[in-house]
């Protein structure tokens, strides 16, 4: 049956047109499945439960529910979906193993119920090559957001862009470092401009040490927080999005303590390697990129607080 279900799902993918849902007739009816197309994805859909809200990633699939009409009835559908048309023929594969019911139905049942197991297997055993930042490093920006909004410094927040620093405000900018080591104080600075200064304003770099919980702070909890100062949910929801944090996916509700948060300036008596530490400020010849690490230990703090 799973060879005849995986060519019927590969016909129906070089087949189907956009915005469709075509039934799978390898299947009986009490399993029943679909092939979609939308106009940039295409894969396979289950009906499940109401309850059922997930929004996950692995290696260029998407698993995620959705309610959708199909047939004039709306459902919440559980779709396995990509947009890499030039590996069809392989995503078909997986998707036959994701529509078959498996033995008395047990798989279905599997991901009916328990749909993140299914993702967490799947992922374990083809690797997720979609890099995100750590919950506990984009819990240390959403932290100081929360902070800086209350002490009224209207940051801009520079998220997914890239920047060399992560709060631009008026007056002061903000680099923002994690940890869940209880001890050490180590930040990673990854590249020469990181700690370099363009501008007249002044830098800080703030230090979240945090320990995971079952109790604590969560992504959500923060998401929640900031709206309610002010900040427009979604454009914060944008940002979350590109760094791999949507809504629905579970490491947003992953929660952790934090002990401490420190404030350190980010001045001449600062160590770190910028272009003033290279002769006539230049890197040496094909040198492209410097990551390094600074021990924080000793360096005068402030002491801030959520």
């Amino acid at each position: 049956m799973m060879l005849e279900l995986t060519k019927e799902i590969q016909r129906l993918f070089a087949s189907s047109s956009n915005m469709t849902a075509i039934p799978i007739k390898q299947l009986p009816e009490e399993y029943k499945a679909w092939v979609v197309r939308t106009n940039r994805e295409f894969g396979v859909a289950i009906p499940v439960d109401d309850s059922i809200n997930i929004v996950e990633k692995f290696s260029g699939a998407r698993l995620r529910s959705e309610r959708m009409q199909i047939g004039g009835v709306s459902m919440n559908l559980l779709l396995l979906i990509s947009n890499k048309e030039n590996l069809r023929l392989e995503f078909s594969v997986i998707c036959s193993q994701f529509v078959d019911p498996g033995e008395d139905g047990s798989n279905r049942a599997l991901l009916q119920t328990k749909p993140q197991e299914w993702w967490e297997r799947w992922r374990s055993l083809l690797g997720n090559k979609y890099h995100e930042k750590s919950v506990h490093g984009l819990l240390g920006e959403l932290v100081t957001y929360l902070i800086l909004l209350e002490k009224g410094e209207s940051p801009y927040w520079t998220g997914a862009n890239g920047s060399s620093v992560d709060f631009i405000t008026p007056s002061n900018d903000y680099e923002v470092k994690s940890t869940i080591s209880r001890y050490e104080s180590n930040v990673q600075i990854s590249g020469q401009f990181q700690l370099d200064r363009n501008t007249d304003k002044p830098l800080s770099m703030i230090l979240c040490r945090f320990e995971p919980s079952i109790e604590g702070y969560s992504i959500n909890d923060l998401v929640d927080k900031l709206v309610n100062h002010g900040v427009d949910r979604y454009e914060l929801e944008s940002e979350l999005f590109d760094l791999g944090y949507e809504e629905g996916s579970s490491s947003r509700n992953r929660c952790f303590k934090l002990h401490e948060i420190r404030h350190y300036r980010v001045d001449e008596n600062f160590p770190g390697i910028t272009l003033k530490s290279f002769k006539e400020e230049r890197l040496p010849e094909r040198v492209k990129h410097i990551s390094y690490t600074i021990d924080l230990t000793g360096i005068p703090y402030d002491e801030w607080s959520l």
